[in-house]
Order: C-alpha cells, then structure tokens, then sequence
C-alpha cells in the first residue's frame, strides 16, 4: 500500500523577522512557488496560513488570492485553519482564545466559500482545555506534534500513522493527525542543500508498509523558510536554478512518481486513516504544555522570554479584563449605553495583540506599532468604562466616597481586596473609617500619605465586601481614631485562620506556613538541608525567596539577615498583620511585605524591587516549597487552567517533573504551566496550597519541580518573571512590583478556583484605584 503523503505548510506574514518592506518579495519567493508545485501532477498540499495573512495577501497581490482559491477548488490544494492570528493558546484567556478561532474559521469561510475541517495547533503548542475551544468553533481535528508527547507518554511508534483521538477537558474529544518535527526538519535540511534527494527519499521509504495503510506528514512547518532570509541578503537568496523551491519541486514530483507513496490532502488523510481507539492525552505533569521541536523550543520563549513578554503579556491580560469588565457593567446597567460591536472590536484587536510573532525576534517597527495600538485601545476602554460607571452609578460619588463592583458571575464571599483611593484636605483626620449604607465595614488603612494640614491625602484601603454577582457597593472614608505606634517585627505571626514563621536569617523566607482551620501542621515552608537522602536534594529548600541568575550567569538570592519590621500596630490590624524586611545586593534594592490574613486562610508577599539596568537569565520568586510529610507523593497533584474554560489537573506521583531545570547554558527553563487566570495550585484531595498572582500586573510563568525520593517528594512551584533563550530575556530597570499569594484550600476545586479568580482580579473599583 502507498504511503499517504500530507503536508501543512504554514505561512505567516506577521513572521517575527520580516519587514513590512519584505512582504512583496517574500510572496513571491515562498507563496507562489507552493502554489506553483499544486500544478505538478498527482501532488496535493496542504495550507495553513492565519487570517492576518490572508487580509496582507488580498491587499498585496490579489492574482495570488485568486491562485490560492483555484487550487483549492481544483482539489490539488487545502486550506487548512488557524484562526484570526497565531497567538500561543495556552497562554491566553480563554474568551480571547475562543474568539480568535471562531472569528478566524467564519473569516475563512468568506474567502474560500467553506470553512476549514482540520486545524493546525498554533507552534504545535498544546493544552488539554483547548480540545473544547476547537470543538465550538467547528473544527473536527487538529495536526499536533508526535515526537514530545509521544516521548513523554511512551507511546508505541505504530501510532503515529494513524489519526488518533486526543482528550480534552470536560469529556472532551477531537481527531488529531500527527505532524513530525524530525520529519520536516529533514526536508528542510534536503531543501537548503545539506542532504541528498536519496537520502530522504530513504528516510521517508522506511515509513512505508506494503502490508498497512499510513499517513505521513512530510512537512509541517514554515512556508518563508524556503528561498528566503529576512534583510538584505534575503533579498538576494537563493535565485536560479539552485534555489530551495527548486529542490522541493523536484522532490515533489520524484515522490509522486514513486508507486510506494500518494500525496493526499489532510482532509484525505484523515478519511483515509480514521482516529483509532484508545483516545490519548498529549499533556503530562511533566509537559502540561507540550510544543514542537527539541526542549530548547519551549513555551516559555512566549511567556516569559523574548521582547518583555511578562510586560506584553501582562498589557494584553489587562486590555481583556478591561473588556470582560465593560461587558458585565454593560449587563448591569440594561445594556443600554455600548453597543456590542464596540466591546467585540475590542476583543478582536486584543486578540490580534496576543500575536506570538510579536513575542520573539519580531522588529522594531512591528513591536512600535503593537504598543501604540494597545495603548490606543486601552485609552478607549477607559472612556467606554466612564460611560458605563455613570450608567451603574446613578449618582455621581461624593468627595470621600468609593465604589466597588462585582463583575464575577459568583458572588464576592467577604474576601479581602485593597482599594487606593485619594481624598481632599480636612475630609479624614486621624485614622480612616469606612461605612457602607450607614454601617461601618471591617476595614484596613495601609500606606497613609497627609497633606500639610496632617489630614488624610491617600491610603489603601484593605476591605473585605460581600456582594452579589454584578452587585455594587459605595464606601465612604470617615475620620477614625489616631493609629498607635508600630512595634517591632515578630518572626511568629499567628491568627485564627494562619500561622507563619519567618527565617529573619534567611531573608525572611516563611520557615513554616500553615492554615490551622484546614489542617494542624505546615503544609509549607523551609525543607532543612538533610531531609532527603539523595545528595542532589542534601540542600536547604525555602518558600518566598528569590533566586536572581544575572546576564553572566551569577546566581543572587535574598537568603540574607534581615531586619523585621511591623508596619502597623496589630490592633489597627483587623484584616491583615504586615511586616516588612528591606535587602539590597549588586542587583540592587528589595522590599518584601508579608501579609498574614486574620480571618481568611491566606498569606501574601509583596516583592518591589529596584533593579540596575538587570537582563537576568532568570528571575524566579514566590517559591512555594510544600512540607514532604504533609502529602504522600501517591496522592499529589497540581492544577491550573491553561488556556481553555476547565481545570486541568496533573498527578505528579513517582514521576520526576523538572519544568525550572536549564535545558542549556542558553535555555534556561524546560517549560512552564499557561496558567491563564492567575493561579496553580498543589496539594491533595483535601488540602492544598493555592498560589494567586494578578497576571494584568505581570504576566508570570508557573515552573513545577517533584523530585520523588523514597516514598517522599520534593515538590516546589517558582513563579518566573523571567527566562531567557535565543529570542533573549526581559529587561528590568528601576521600580518593579509584584504580589503572590499563597490561599489554604480544602476541598472542593470549584470554590477554590472561585476564590483564586477573585484574588486574582479583585473587584471593579470606581473613583479609586485597584491595588
């Protein structure tokens, strides 16, 4: 039986490299060529090519839409679907991600007169809660990677020459058809001249079985590799007879040609080599988030490598909760004040944001271009949001007053949440009250500024509100008692929900962190140096540090002795107790603010840094380090969400998980979780520890490391602000802040996830500012 040939040539004009000049010459040297070998007889391609690129080709050479449409309803081409752009998934909210699908595959439909059956994962990049997104847009299968999750999960090399079915979230299910990183990078070694015509052909016959009907993907990867290089020597390569597309359609045609393989289509291959059972998961603990190609190629390059993608992230996360914030105000207020076609042009340009081109080696001019258009959609937004403020609001607010608003679709359960607000001169005097409909509300006054007449200018107010979904809540700052004077720091911070000890010592990482309510011992804390026999764990292992590897390879960490400073006397406390330490290294300066909560089983570090001119190799911080007697390594797991509308959840068990390992001295981390609302947590059935970051202040990347040791385990998660690869590592300079928070769990992961959400995001807030 002939071997069944599919290609997906993916082509993208929003490439990171290419200069808008390029775009002409780069059609002309990679797209019509392609078009051209669908001319060949018996040969049949396949083409991926997100819809941006589709817009840039109808203005560019329209004679090369038309070309593209005439293949495809000639049967020698096939469109194969990515959506409005190719944005890492993973990575992105999922209402944003569904969109930029559905959106993409109507858009499809408009151009070619039907809509594509088969998607291409976008960078081969993968998460489980992603199958449902595929699914609702109308999609019937993917093409992924076979390599990474076959190498993972130890699957049988038979498999890869049949279409499976992949498990999604949710019970859900979709066809795959395997790409192959080896498979393309061998005939791209074959097009730039490196390796013979019979060299591949041998490659791709040992793939044939005269017994059993497969499916091979010859190639799936880049169009704009072939007879192109961006920049001025690109404009002269691979001209002539010599040229890579040349050698490609010579192979072309050798293959078709050849009675032991038949070009098909993906959509024919799929026919032809249905999905076979069992279905199988391409995500693991170890790679939750698997891509293509070699481990130097890993998510991380997208979420907190490249051109400043923690910050870049970060803006398009605020830009989608601004919209998610519009639209619910808009519900409360009877829907009468934007229309939706704002708020879905809003939610298109953001997802155009989310663009993984403008996340690696993308240009200058690009990279301009998308700041001042997320900086011009954000001051839109800010208008939309007044419109609709005044719409909930009724009443404009008095001097004084503050307004929170519940955009969640669950209630607000009287979690805390920290609103900045500024107030006139002579209005509040000695301590800040608050009051809500004439009753006065547990609440918190930190960071109090004066005026010259010594009455309050700012504070932050810390309050903890019940509300119903979309319900709003006005406060009012009232003159209280004068606060007392602060005392000195404790290293032991115990209230009814927390008990936190603090290594003074060692920077004052948490020694023990545990939540009484859930369960009497530590759940986390410091691991002392001997707890584990093997001598690669004979180490001492904190929770709350921060580890800085430099530009050089320098390792900085905040394991100094500090000096503990209460900030407040504990009875102007009454929501959370706060200390605070201050170290300074060659780096530069570090203030680090531990809040233990008193009624509500959650502790958080606030770290603000002042950094010199810093492109670390890494910046890792936040880690949480979880007491090994506190779970049997048989019953953890951590979840998250990545990318879709479900949790995802990972049995770590007796599998060595190392997504913070160095793949090279150039690639500092292996992967990462997506971690698209702000949280992961860790822990068993009954209780965990749940760690909570605003991913619209900074956009931070989970690492899990579970080294089993025995019938015991170290098991950690770093929050990453930072990793560095070929595209580079972030750049700091000057003052950055950023707050983890670690939630006690018991059971019940939909509570949990309610709660990680809210601390995440918080409540609307009007007249003041979130904090």
């Amino acid at each position: 039986m002939a071997l069944s040939l599919f290609t997906v040539f993916h082509a993208n004009l929003a490439f990171s490299s290419v200069p808008p000049a390029d775009v002409p010459r780069l059609l002309e040297r990679c797209f019509w060529p392609l078009v051209d070998a669908t001319a060949i007889p018996g040969v049949r391609l396949g083409l991926e090519l997100p819809v941006d690129t589709l817009e840039l080709i109808a203005a560019e050479d329209p004679l090369l839409l038309d070309a593209l449409r005439a293949a495809q309803a000639a049967g020698r081409l096939e469109i194969v679907g990515s959506g409005l752009v190719q944005a890492i998934l993973p990575l992105v909210p999922a209402a944003i991600g569904q969109r930029n699908l559905s959106v993409g595959r109507a858009r499809y439909a408009d151009v070619f007169g039907c809509a594509p059956r088969v998607a291409y994962l976008h960078e081969q990049t993968y998460a489980a809660g992603l199958v449902p997104l595929y699914l609702d847009a109308g999609y019937e299968a993917l093409i992924g990677e076979w390599e990474n999750p076959a190498s993972t999960q130890g699957w049988p090399e038979r498999r890869r020459y049949h279409a499976a079915w992949v498990e999604g979230t949710a019970g859900s299910r979709i066809a795959c058809l395997w790409n192959s990183s080896v498979t393309f990078q061998r005939v791209q070694r074959y097009a730039y001249g490196e390796t013979t015509a019979e060299e591949l052909v041998a490659y791709l016959a040992s793939h044939h079985d005269r017994d059993e009907a497969r499916a091979l993907c010859l190639y799936g990867n880049d169009c704009e590799v072939f007879d192109y290089r961006p920049g001025e020597g690109g404009l002269r390569y691979g001209a002539g007879e010599r040229g890579e597309w040349t050698r490609l359609h010579a192979l072309f045609r050798a293959l078709a040609a050849d009675e032991r393989f038949a070009f098909v289509t993906p959509g024919e291959a799929l026919h032809r080599h249905p999905p076979v059972e069992p279905a199988l998961r391409l995500e693991s603990a170890a790679a939750p988030v698997p891509t293509k190609k070699q481990l130097k190629y890993n998510v991380t390059r997208w979420a907190v490598c490249g051109r400043d993608n923690p910050r870049t992230n970060a803006r398009c996360h605020a830009l989608a909760r601004t919209i998610e914030r519009a639209a619910a105000l808009q519900r409360a207020g009877g829907g009468r004040t934007i229309a939706e076609p704002v708020l879905a042009r809003a939610a298109e340009v953001t997802g155009r944001l989310w663009g993984s081109d403008l996340r690696t080696h993308t240009t200058d001019d690009r990279a301009a271009a998308a700041a001042a258009g997320a900086g011009a959609l954000a001051a839109e937004l800010r208008g939309v949001l007044g419109l609709l403020e005044q719409s909930v609001l009724g009443a404009p607010l008095a001097p004084g007053e503050v307004a929170l608003f519940n955009p969640h679709p669950f209630p607000w359960a009287g979690w805390p949440v920290a609103v900045r607000v500024g107030l006139p001169p002579g209005l509040v005097t000695g301590g800040v009250r608050v009051t809500a409909d004439g009753r006065e509300l547990v609440a918190q006054a930190e960071e109090v500024e004066p005026h010259r007449d010594g009455s309050v200018r700012r504070a932050l107010l810390v309050v903890m509100p019940v509300l119903p979904p979309l319900g709003l809540v006005r406060l009012v700052c009232r003159s209280g008692p004068a606060p007392a004077v602060a005392g000195a720091g404790a290293e032991r911070l115990e209230t009814g929900a927390v008990r936190v000890e603090l290594a003074s010592r060692r920077g004052a990482t948490l020694r023990t962190l545990a939540f009484p309510r859930l369960r009497p011992d530590a759940l986390a804390g410091t691991v002392p140096l001997g707890a584990f026999a093997p001598i690669e764990l004979a180490a001492d292992w904190y929770t709350g540090g921060v580890v800085l590897f430099d530009r050089h390879g320098t390792k900085h960490t905040d394991l100094e002795p500090v000096s503990l400073a209460a900030l407040a006397a504990p009875g102007d406390c009454p929501v959370r107790l706060p200390v605070a330490v201050r170290l300074a290294g060659p780096w530069g300066e570090l203030w680090k603010t531990i809040f233990v909560y008193r009624d509500v089983p959650r502790v958080d570090l606030r770290y603000h840094f002042v950094l010199r001119d810093e492109r670390p190799r890494s910046l890792r911080l936040g880690v949480l380090t979880l007491t090994p007697d506190a779970f049997a390594p048989g019953r953890l797991r951590y979840a998250t969400v990545n990318g879709g509308r479900d949790v995802e959840r990972f049995a770590l068990g007796h599998v060595r998980v190392a997504q913070h390992d160095a793949v090279s001295p150039t690639v500092s981390a292996r992967g990462c979780l997506g971690a698209t609302e702000g949280w992961v947590d860790v822990g068993d059935d009954a209780a965990g520890v749940t760690m909570v970051w605003d991913p619209a202040t900074l956009a931070a990347a989970p690492l899990v490391q579970h080294e089993p040791a025995g019938d015991r385990a170290l098991t950690r998660v770093h929050l990453s602000l930072a990793e560095s690869d070929d595209t580079a590592a972030p750049f700091f300079r000057g003052h950055t802040t950023f707050t983890v928070s670690y939630l006690g769990r018991g059971e019940g992961v939909e509570d949990m996830r309610r709660q990680a959400v809210a601390a995440a995001s918080g409540l609307h807030v009007i007249g003041g500012e979130a904090a």
